[in-house]
């Protein structure tokens, strides 16, 4: 059984929201309804932090590295990320600002061309999630720098995060289930349990595994809790980093 099948929403239309829908777009441009005010958060399915990555061709070997051939070549290290105004678009902002270096941005329609490109040689660097990493980090095509978490990945244990490296840069992508607001209670409270079921099914659970997604369950009043402190952090990211070029 899925995620899905085993959520009973036959009254209740749910929404999944994934962080740059919420917390990225409502700080760049204005929307026909208020997340906030609209939806109510039923649970947090998963997070965790993105990661930098460099081919393992690459002569760049930590981030020190980055930052010294970065600031010796301004706007020649080429950065790529998942599109203009992601969640990977604004990591790389905030940690250009951190770091104090200029760098180009190539933004492209999806993680997998970013990939794609940084294995070829095309871009210098990605941040992306780390899911769509780890087979390629495994296999020796990629080297990782850093993450953009406040804890090391498990999955990751040798990765330092920019926090330890002395860099305030901290950002996370995630997804979790919402239902429209003015729910009566006791058919929330159902949807809740029911969200907190269905990630404990086996299946799914074996579904996420096989995907490198770790699940982090967040009841509804703590994932309303991360949602708002995650939103404050993204909407001071975007103050400031202010407004991010891509290259055209």
């Amino acid at each position: 059984m899925g995620l899905y099948s085993n959520l009973n929403c036959s009254v209740v239309p749910l929404v999944v929201s994934f962080a740059a829908s919420w917390t990225v777009i409502p700080t760049v441009k204005k929307l026909s309804y208020d997340p906030k005010k609209d939806f109510v958060p039923l649970g947090q399915i998963w997070s965790a932090s993105q990661v930098l990555v460099v081919s393992s061709r690459s002569n760049i070997k930590t981030v020190a590295d980055l930052v010294a051939y970065a600031k010796a070549n301004p706007g020649k290290l080429t950065f790529g990320s998942a599109g203009n105004g992601t969640l990977t678009h604004l990591a790389i902002g905030l940690l250009s600002r951190e770091t104090g270096i200029n760098v180009t941005h190539v933004p492209y329609r999806a993680t997998g061309q970013g990939l794609t490109a940084v294995l070829g040689g095309q871009i210098d660097a990605l941040a992306s999630g780390p899911s769509a990493l780890y087979g390629q980090i495994r296999a020796g095509k990629l080297r990782a720098l850093g993450s953009w978490g406040h804890k090391r990945l498990e999955t990751l244990p040798d990765v330092p995060t920019f926090k330890e490296l002395g860099y305030d840069a901290e950002f996370y992508v995630w997804s979790g289930l919402f239902a429209p607001a003015g729910v009566p209670a006791a058919v929330m409270a159902a949807l809740r349990d029911s969200v907190r079921s269905a990630v404990q099914d086996p299946d799914f659970k074996t579904a996420m595994s096989k995907i490198e997604t770790p699940i982090s369950y967040l009841d509804g009043p703590e994932f309303q809790k991360y949602w708002d402190s995650d939103a404050k952090r993204v909407a001071a990211a975007v103050r400031r980093i202010g407004r991010i070029e891509g290259k055209k």
